[in-house]
């Protein structure tokens, strides 16, 4: 049978070459999710900082009101690039509320980011579901910031190499004027 078959020398190395390939992607896969999963936590936390500057008043031994969306959107970008992210690679983004309210939320846009004052942050005396309903008496209200950020891959991988990551907070809006 050795005969007809000739030597295995070199066997492991054909191996190698065949495994190698495979290898190299599944860690290229970890480092690829690992960068994706920090991005998605960097552009959460800076929606929560903004979301905290719009809920703060910016006098609060004056009647100042609360701050315009410039400052907000500032705070956001701010804590994007201390994340090392672009802010230019945000895109605009609307989660439903928790439910319909009346008065309705008074929401703008600056710069693809989504800012909702007056917003429901709960239901009141309502039970909340989805899809969402009419709010019940006295739901907390506050602020909400939402955006999305454009990630893009280090290395193309397919379909994967590009991922819209959601990020929204909300904050009760401080009053103590």
């Amino acid at each position: 049978m050795k005969v007809v078959l000739g030597s295995d020398s070199g066997a492991e190395i054909a191996e190698f070459a065949l495994v190698l390939p495979l290898l190299f992607l599944v860690l290229l896969a970890i480092f690829w999710f690992g960068l994706a999963f920090n991005v998605a936590a960097t552009a959460e936390r800076a929606a929560k900082q903004a979301a905290q500057t719009a809920a703060k008043p910016t006098c609060v031994s004056c009647t100042n009101d609360f701050p315009n969306n410039t400052a907000i959107v500032d705070s956001l970008n701010s804590t994007l690039e201390a994340g090392h992210l672009d802010p230019r690679n945000k895109e605009a983004y609307s989660p439903a509320f928790a439910c319909t309210a009346t008065p309705p939320p008074d929401c703008s846009t600056a710069e693809n980011v989504e800012i909702c004052n007056n917003a429901p942050l709960t239901c009141g005396s309502a039970k909340c579901q989805s899809p969402p309903t009419t709010c019940g008496e006295n739901p907390t209200r506050g602020v909400r910031v939402s955006f999305s950020y454009n990630f893009k891959a280090p290395v193309p991988l397919g379909s994967w190499s590009q991922l819209t990551i959601p990020a929204s907070a909300q904050a009760n809006q401080e009053d103590d004027r």
